[in-house]
């Protein structure tokens, strides 16, 4: 930080004669203002950031991509070097700004991912910020903000449920008379029009936004969910359960905690480049050992309770005393990993470790705000989809589905020889009830869509499952099923998040035991929101996800398992957790190792 403070020093030198209203002088200097409180230089932080400030705001919008960079670099140093009102000032004309545009539900796709790319940053400052400022309420918006747009990136493609075609129109609609209202305001700020002229196109845009609303109504709670209050996020709540939201900054980690009596929250000091780095640690070293590569040294349980401390310190672990559920957000820091593999304590030659899952049944949400549903169809019975025929199986003492593939080579994907018994073992839970199996040759695009899912109250999928860039051309998460020996734009042998968020469904389960299935969208997304929120945009309520290649025997035993608990009336997370469970302390009966690569891939997201 010394080398990059002094290359700073050595841009504003040349800076020297210029113009000073020239955007360089404040763009430099907001940099050098954040490195120095880095280096603990708080009094030159302090005034550097104020020398930077004006700059931008004579200059720059408040949702400019420019002045937002900036003013969190400056916002961060005056917060750390101990002027959090003056950093909490600065933020909030741009947080209101880039909030309005996030949470726009009639946005265009691309406007949305470029708002929310740039600016989950900005709201996970901006949260610390309000915290240090003591404005709880505040740092909760910020922080689901900053969820929320990771959730926007992965589902903006995705349209309303059930009427695609229909929505997109009016849509349309509503876009085109913004923008012709935009610009008769243009034209009337310049003398071009009369006002009258403006009145009109205001009320052409509030006619086609009624229309909208009234034909698709609940639309923007589908697709841009807004945050919770406080009060409502504690109403959401058990007295058992709390909702953890870990966030990661520049220099210290910040983890809020909501109950159902309160808030709190807490941070612990290291830089965002070492806990991204530990992440990455655990995720490699989960995948190695699904794929049974051990001689990296096996599940990483340095890096599992490393992370334990840094999100979960003392102040956070007495809150959580008497609670055994926990719902984390599907997006942040943590999101490549689940929760579950967290360790709070390391094994020893006296004891063993203890993970996450030994302590508290895990939730993920797309949303930390529950998606509302209208009154449920009435479903029963099962439907697993899945087995695709594809090429000979790879020989393997289990088969471990999800690789890197051309589109022409869709069939070259290996067969799945335990999706089939997969399926039938959990069909064998719904005695009596109506079950369908579509699979081999019936596990088709055209026979799923037409076999009427939505009649099914639990539906499975045992298939590959890819993310978004896996295969080229194809830019959101998918499920492979048969593909057809000539594709077409109705049956290419892949059901995509768009094509699943049209289905209509009322699933109380949907199981996607595929792999990778909670890996994202492949564009920085939140690692569970693509197929998540379609199912959920569709009408499902709970979903079994993977988050990486899942061996068929377990795949089978925890799909099954968590399914009959929950059947039996256990609440969804403690099935997982009680099926988890097994695995890890090795009482399933089944020769099945206890390696956390195995027993931990499948997350609950309700």
């Amino acid at each position: 930080m010394a080398e990059a403070a002094q290359s700073y020093r050595e841009g504003l030198a040349l800076l020297e004669g210029t113009d000073p209203d020239d955007l360089r002088w404040g763009f430099i200097q907001a940099r050098l203002a954040r490195a120095a409180s880095l280096l603990g230089e708080d009094a030159e932080a302090l005034r550097l950031a104020e020398l930077a400030i004006p700059a931008h705001a004579a200059k720059l919008s408040p949702d400019h991509p420019g002045r937002v960079i900036s003013e969190g670099m400056i916002a961060l140093a005056q917060a750390r070097s101990g002027a959090p009102a003056q950093a909490l000032a600065l933020l909030e004309a741009g947080i209101a700004a880039n909030e309005a545009r996030l949470l726009d539900s009639y946005a265009r796709a691309q406007d949305v991912r470029a708002i929310a790319s740039r600016n989950n940053t900005l709201f996970r400052n901006f949260s610390w910020v309000a915290l240090k400022n003591n404005r709880i309420e505040d740092g909760w918006r910020a922080a689901q903000l900053a969820t929320l747009g990771e959730l926007a990136l992965s589902t903006a493609r995705l349209s309303y449920p059930g009427d695609a075609e229909g929505f997109g129109a009016m849509l349309e609609a509503v876009r085109d008379a913004r923008r012709s209202e935009a610009e008769v305001r243009a034209k009337v700020a310049g003398g071009e029009t009369q006002a009258d002229a403006l009145s009109a196109a205001i009320a052409r845009r509030e006619a086609a936004e009624e229309e909208l609303d009234a034909r698709y109504p609940g639309h923007a709670e589908f697709l841009r969910p807004k945050p919770m209050t406080l009060a409502e996020a504690q109403a959401s709540l058990g007295d058992d359960q709390a909702i953890i939201v870990p966030m990661s900054i520049e220099d210290r980690n910040v983890t809020m905690l909501v109950t159902s009596t309160g808030a709190i929250w807490a941070e612990t000091v290291s830089q965002f480049n070492s806990t991204a780095a530990l992440v990455a640690r655990l995720r490699t070293s989960l995948e190695n050992e699904s794929l049974g590569e051990t001689a990296s040294g096996g599940f990483d349980t340095a890096a599992a309770h490393e992370l334990y401390t840094r999100f979960f310190p003392p102040e956070i672990e007495r809150a959580l005393k008497h609670k055994t559920s926990l719902v984390f957000p599907s997006g942040g820091i943590l999101a490549q990993i689940p929760p579950a593999v967290l360790m709070s304590r390391l094994p020893a030659r006296t004891r063993p470790g203890r993970y996450l899952i030994e302590d508290y049944a895990i939730t993920i949400r797309s949303s930390l705000r529950p998606l509302a549903r209208a009154g449920r169809a009435l479903a029963s019975g099962f439907a697993g989809i899945g087995a695709p025929q594809l090429a000979p199986p790879r020989a393997a003492r289990a088969s471990l589905r999800g690789v890197t593939i051309n589109p022409k080579d869709l069939r070259a994907l290996p067969s799945l020889p335990g999706s089939q018994a997969e399926l039938e073992a959990m069909r064998e839970a719904f005695v009596g009830e109506e079950a369908l199996l579509l699979t081999g040759a019936d596990a088709t695009e055209p026979k799923v869509r037409a076999a009427g899912l939505g009649a099914y109250r639990v539906l499975a999928f045992s298939t590959h499952g890819l993310v978004g860039g896996q295969m080229a051309a194809l830019p959101e998460p998918a499920l492979v099923l048969t593909p057809p020996e000539i594709p077409s734009p109705d049956d290419d042998g892949l059901l995509t998040a768009s094509e699943i968020a049209g289905l209509e469904l009322a699933a109380d389960w949907v199981i996607l035991s595929a792999c990778n299935t909670a890996a994202g969208d492949g564009r920085g997304s939140a690692t569970y929101s693509g197929l998540a929120r379609a199912f959920q945009l569709a009408g499902a309520r709970s979903l079994l996800l993977s988050h990486w290649p899942v061996r068929d025997d377990a795949a089978a035993f925890l799909a099954v398992e968590t399914l009959r608990r929950a059947e039996a009336g256990t609440d969804r997370a403690q099935a997982l957790q009680a099926a988890q469970l097994a695995l890890v302390r090795g009482t399933t009966g089944l020769r099945l190792e206890t390696s956390p690569g195995v027993w931990a891939p499948f997350v609950l997201i309700d």
